[in-house]
C-alpha cells in the first residue's frame, strides 16, 4: 500500500473510531447521574438497549461461527 493511500485511510479510521470509542462511555456518564438523581427509566432504558446489542452481537458472532464450519 503506498504511503498516501495508508495516510488517508488511517485517517478516515480514526474520525470513525474515536466517536464510536468515546459516545458510548459518555452516555454512560450521563446514565449513571441520571440514576443517582432518581431517574430509573433512563438507565433501564440504556441497560435494555446494551443487553439487546450484546445479544444480537452474540447472534451475528453464532452465525458467522456456523458458516464458516
Amino acid at each position: 500500500m503506498r504511503q498516501r493511500r495508508f495516510i488517508a485511510a488511517n485517517v478516515a479510521s480514526a474520525l470513525v473510531w474515536a466517536p464510536l470509542h468515546i459516545y458510548p462511555a459518555q452516555l454512560a456518564g450521563v446514565s449513571l447521574g441520571r440514576l443517582r438523581d432518581g431517574d430509573w427509566q433512563s438507565g433501564a432504558v440504556w441497560g435494555a438497549v446494551l443487553l439487546a446489542g450484546c445479544g444480537a452481537a452474540w447472534a451475528l458472532h453464532r452465525m458467522v461461527l456456523i458458516r464458516t464450519r
